[in-house]
């Protein structure tokens, strides 16, 4: 039975390839519009058991735009065939499984719904489409086991809380065409130790990076206007900070409760900090700055000004300021 599934597999692996690479051939969740047969689309899953995924009582085209052809799984490998394309993985889809361990998303698929994987305790992995444009609200929180993520140039929002609470993961690469970063998405994810922002990224949310407690450096975006309330709060273990110039205001408590922060770059665009932007930076040690008049004319909020805090300096382009 078992070399029969891996003959079927390796089949309908066969077909995915072709329906991937069939490229203006593939229409949307129609099928194909060339001359050739439109092939069935494969979405690959592992589970926690040798059962395969249950969608029982579920209106499965409403869930992925197309009906099942099969749905196999064999110890604990699963693969679904689907009678049309995939275009979109809709709201709720996968909400709550907790026997979902791996999933390839067909390359059909441009959208993934609000909380589609939320809550998937078990899910370690997850291959995104290559055509993938969005990903909706919530769709991985809380996926516990979730270990790494790469975010295809496809993408250009991500959007708010997609991966808050994601404990495990470790790794995150974002596509170079993402724009902006929305609210508490990366906020709790307590093991990702650091993340590479794409320039092309113009705005992060509030929260953004909150809680994550094992991120020892970042490096912002060059376009970044904004350091928003709270990005990166109660980040433990971050130690050095370089803001872009451009970037004209910093909000409050943005980096408070940064233990470990002991060195951070205001540029000269800097026009304002928020209220305890630094607040419980207890080992903040140096402050650089390349022009001290902008430093002088910048509106400082209750408690924000880090020099005002505890033992920190200030640095004019390397040498310390001593008036």
């Amino acid at each position: 039975m078992k070399k029969l599934f891996l003959l079927f597999a390796l089949l309908v692996s066969i077909s995915f390839v072709s329906c991937k690479n069939s490229g203006d051939n593939v229409g949307g969740a129609g099928g194909g519009t060339g001359s050739g047969p439109h092939l069935p689309c494969i979405m690959y899953y592992t589970t926690t058991d040798d059962q395969a995924l249950s969608f029982e009582g579920v209106d499965t085209l409403a869930l992925f735009g197309a009906n099942f052809i099969s749905n196999i799984c064999e110890d604990g490998y699963g693969v679904i065939t689907f009678e049309d394309d995939v275009v979109s993985i809709a709201q709720n889809a996968f909400v709550r499984n907790k026997k979902l361990v791996t999933i390839e998303i067909p390359n059909t698929v441009k959208s993934i719904g609000d909380a589609a994987f939320y809550g998937c305790s078990s899910l370690l992995s997850v291959k995104l489409s290559d055509k993938l444009e969005s990903i909706g609200n919530e769709a991985f929180e809380k996926c516990e086991k979730l270990e790494s993520v790469v975010i295809p140039n496809s993408v250009k929002t991500i959007e708010d809380d997609v991966f808050t609470d994601c404990t495990s993961l470790k790794s995150v690469t974002i596509g170079n065409s993402v724009k902006k970063i929305g609210d508490k998405v990366f906020a709790g994810c307590s093991a990702l130790t650091n993340v590479v922002i794409p320039d092309a990224v113009e705005s992060i949310g509030i929260f953004a990076f909150s809680g994550c407690t094992k991120m020892e450096s970042v490096k912002l975006p060059a376009k970044l206007k904004n350091v928003s309330e709270a990005m990166f709060s109660s980040c433990t273990s971050l130690s050095d900070v370089v803001i872009p110039e451009g970037v004209e205001s910093i909000d409050g408590f943005a980096f408070s409760v940064c233990e470990n922060l002991v060195s951070i770059t205001i540029p000269k665009s800097v026009k304002s900090v928020g209220d305890y932007a630094f607040l419980g930076c207890s080992n903040l040690a140096e402050v650089h700055i390349s022009d001290k008049a902008s430093w002088d004319a910048i509106a400082w909020g209750e408690m924000a000004n880090p020099l005002e805090l505890g033992s920190a300096k200030l640095y004019l382009n390397g040498e310390e300021v001593l008036e």
